[in-house]
This record gives structure tokens, sequence and C-alpha cells, in this order.
């Protein structure tokens, strides 16, 4: 495979530069490159599946911790891998191979996300039974008067 590419860039010289450049300066092949190479847990959940306790447990720890995205508020969680490269550059010593452990996000496993995790990392999968699950979103409904603006009076 790698040898068809390099007969094919001998038959058009003037092509070797540009794809070299797409290989290898590329910002989103950048950012999967350093993110790969780095020791990460994740951990991805389900909404309300006591998540935020892990968390503390592993701040509690002085684990290095980072959040994947700009704000958590009303949106879809996604990650923003572009966002976590600049943060962990930001706040962890580049060199360093500790782990760091990226908070917890109710993100979709799918083949983008998957693109970024390597066999470095470890993954986390927190999951909660739906009647404990409902209990707590019961619990948190009962604990606030509204959520983003919305009354919730009628909820018992």
């Amino acid at each position: 495979m790698i040898l068809d590419k390099i007969q094919k860039g001998l038959q058009k010289p003037h092509l070797i530069i540009p794809f070299f450049l797409s290989k290898f300066n590329n910002p989103y092949l950048r950012t999967q490159r350093f993110l790969k190479n780095k020791n990460l847990i994740w951990h991805c959940c389900t909404p309300k599946s006591a998540s935020s306790y892990l968390v503390y447990i592993m701040r509690y720890q002085n684990l290095k911790t980072i959040d994947s995205m700009p704000f958590y508020q009303n949106r879809v969680q996604i990650s923003d891998f572009s966002y976590l490269k600049k943060k962990i550059k930001i706040q962890f010593n580049l060199f360093s191979n500790d782990l760091i452990y990226i908070a917890h996000q109710h993100s979709v496993l799918d083949n983008f996300f998957k693109q970024h995790i390597s066999k470095k990392h470890k993954v986390i999968i927190q999951t909660r039974n739906i009647y404990e699950t409902i209990l707590s979103f019961k619990d948190m409904v009962a604990s606030k008067k509204k959520i983003n603006g919305i009354s919730l009076d009628h909820i018992q």
C-alpha cells in the first residue's frame, strides 16, 4: 500500500509535498496524535448515574482532572478535542507522562470519539439502573424550583 503511494508520487512529483503537508500539518490529526500519546482516563457516563460523586473522589485523590468541554449546562455533551488539547497544554507539563482524568461526560461513543482513544487510555463507563436513575432525577427536581427557567411545580 505504501509502495503504491510512493510509485504514484514518483509519477507526479509535484503532488509529493502537498501530500505530506496534508498528512503531517493537519490540525485535526495533530490533535488526535497528541491525545493518543497522553495517559488519559476517560469517564463516560449516563445522566443521573452518580457520576459527580466519582469526580469528587478522583479530585480528592489529587488525580489531575480536566474537562473535555468548555461548559456543561444546556448543551449536547460532545467532547471538544481541540479544547481538551488546549487545556492539557495550559494546565499540565507537556512532557509529563502522568495520568490525566477527564471528568464525567455524557458523550455518545461514536466513531469520531473512538478515533481519539488509544491503548494507553483507560475508559470508565458508568451507568445506573433505571429505578435509581428515576429516583435521582425526582430528587433533583424536588430540590429545584426551576430548570432553565421552566417551573417544576407541577411535578410530584
